[in-house]
This record gives structure tokens, sequence and C-alpha cells, in this order.
């Protein structure tokens, strides 16, 4: 019996419904190894934040500010270039698309965002609760944050979060694209490219203006140029890893 010839509409449904499964299937993938998505992170803050309050409680002093948040920005930016690196090929083996791997990682990132966002959110409501953990310090609160309501503060998070685990994907897609060649031409060319520009704000004097713009953005404002600079990043990404081969 001869099957009958499916509509364009009916192969685009069924197109996508087959991206969106093998889509999941790699966000999936991503999380076949808890411990290096999840316990890591959780335990480096954890032990960052541990040997603070430890540091702040032998020396006590008002008005304390820990660094130790921005750890989980570099983690999750390593963590996102090791998936890359270790999912990609095998991946695309396992009759993966490129585009379903695109979106697959982007899925994993905004599950890691949400959640770590989420959890920044609360620890640093209840450090402003506290009294800064009873002795007026910070970790996870900065006086900026009450230039916006709390769900700016929270937005931020979440995509401050997102730009990095996005920023750890493209390096990872220039690495895998180009090898070594990423390394011997890339960084020499970024250096090249940064330090011009450093010169150029420098001779015009022009940091003055770049930091007093930058002091004064709100938590939103802060936001939506995270969240911008998330959509290049994807878009980066997404025209290196097209290019990738199997």
């Amino acid at each position: 019996m001869t099957a009958l010839p499916m509509s364009a509409p009916v192969r685009s449904v069924l197109a996508r419904q087959l991206l969106w499964r093998k889509s999941v299937a790699v966000l999936r993938m991503h999380f076949t190894d808890p411990t290096t998505m999840v316990v890591f992170p959780a335990a480096l803050l954890g032990s960052i934040f541990a040997i603070t309050l430890i540091v702040w409680t032998l020396i006590p002093g008002d008005g304390g500010q820990g660094w130790g948040e921005m750890s989980i920005y570099c983690f999750l930016a390593g963590i996102s270039a090791l998936a890359v690196t270790r999912s990609l090929p095998f991946s695309l083996g396992m009759g993966s698309s490129r585009r379903a791997f695109v979106l697959g990682t982007l899925l994993t990132n905004l599950v890691l965002a949400v959640g770590w966002g989420v959890v920044l959110f609360v620890m640093l409501r209840i450090e402003k609760a506290s009294g800064g953990w009873g002795q007026h310090v910070h970790f996870f609160w900065w006086d900026w944050y009450a230039r916006s309501a709390w769900p700016a503060v929270l937005l931020l998070q979440i995509t401050s979060l997102a730009a990095a685990f996005a920023l750890g994907v493209l390096l990872a897609a220039l690495w895998v694209r180009w090898n070594r060649l990423a390394l011997v031409v890339g960084g020499p060319a970024a250096v090249v490219v940064l330090g011009g520009v450093a010169i150029l704000l420098t001779s015009r004097h022009w940091w003055g203006g770049i930091t007093g713009w930058l002091g004064g953005l709100t938590p939103l404002a802060a936001a939506g140029l995270c969240a911008a600079l998330l959509v290049v990043l994807l878009a980066c990404q997404y025209a290196v890893l097209r290019r990738v081969r199997g």
C-alpha cells in the first residue's frame, strides 16, 4: 500500500518536533554528569562562603564586602566549555544535528542560570534580612542592588549567569572548530584588539565617562545589557558550531 505524501505544514511540524526531541536529549546528556554540572559549583561556592565567614568572624569589621560570589560565574563558564568539548563530538556522532546541539545547550544554560540565579537571590535576601550574617558584612548583597526592585535583581542574576555560560560555550566552540589555530591566532589577535581599544580609550580620556556611565546603571539596566550580550554570544556560537565537522 502506497503511503500518502505529507503536506509541507505537516512536514514542518514533524521537523520541529524532531528538533525539540533531539534538543531535550542533548540537555539530558549534559546532565548525565551532575557532579560536574551541579555538585562542584555548589561545593566551590559553599566552601568560599564558609571560609569568608570564618575570616570575618576572626577579624571583625563593619561593611566588609566579599567577592567570592564571582566564583560561580567563572565556574559556569568553565563547565560550559567542558560540556561542549566533551559532548559535541559524541552528540554529532549519535545523529544529533548542530542546531539541536545548540538548542539543547541553550536549554542547559537556561536551567543552570535560572537555578543558580534563584539560589543567589535567596542567599542575598537571607543576608540582607540577617543584617549581613549578624556582622554587617556582605557576600551576596551589593548596596547597588537597592537601586531597583527585587525582581530586577533576580533578572540580573539570571541574565548575567546565562551570559557567563554562553561565553564559555563560545570559547569552547572556537576551540572545537579551529583547535590550536584558535589559540595561536585568536589569542594574540584578542590581545591586539583589546590593547588597541584600551590605548584608544586612554588617549581620548574616555575611561572616566565609561566608568561613570556604568556606575550610574540600575540593576534593571544592567540586566538588559547582559541580555543583549547573551544574544550576541548565542549568535556567535551558533555561527561557529554550525560549521563544526562531526
